[in-house]
């Protein structure tokens, strides 16, 4: 982790209200550096490497520590679980995606937070998929279900 946390740091300007979280996700013993008032925590490029179970057990986590907690999260669509577009293969054969959704508002319920929107991925990265590669059933799938999704938490709207 923490060569990732460098790499955001030297690239990217950070703001004094800002905390990269240094520390296993899946771990709850040391998230007491987590202020209790409003926090916006992005999971971006990883929700998909983690189990439904431990995303779930994470924002669980996040919301017990927060008075309300907004979640940017990112979410690959269930197609992308037992297909693997050839750019995965690119990058470690061994990459495997355990989580996935083709419905966030589904998820947002489980998950005990108010949905609030969603945006196809696409609409951000229009051109990231070669043209030719319409008719393929995975990058059609990539494209109407690869999502960016605002949730929120506060407390007594929900019982966690």
């Amino acid at each position: 982790m923490p060569p990732v946390i460098q790499f955001r740091n030297k690239n990217f300007l950070r703001l004094d209200f800002e905390k990269n979280i240094g520390e296993d996700l899946l771990k709850s013993a040391n998230w007491d550096f987590v202020p209790n008032e409003v926090n916006v925590f992005i999971l971006e490029g990883v929700s998909m490497y983690l189990l439904e179970e431990e995303i779930l057990s994470f924002i669980k986590n996040m919301c017990n520590f927060s008075k309300k907690a907004y979640f940017i999260i990112e979410s690959a669509p269930l197609e992308a679980l037992v297909n693997r577009h050839p750019s995965v293969h690119k990058v470690d054969d061994t990459i495997i995606f355990k989580w996935g959704t083709n419905n966030i508002k589904e998820f947002a319920t489980k998950a005990n937070v108010e949905f609030l929107e969603s945006y196809k991925h696409s609409d951000f990265l229009k051109n990231r998929w070669p043209q030719n590669d319409d008719n393929n059933k995975l990058v059609q799938a990539l494209k109407n279900n690869y999502r960016i999704s605002l949730l929120r938490y506060e407390k007594g709207d929900f019982k966690l």
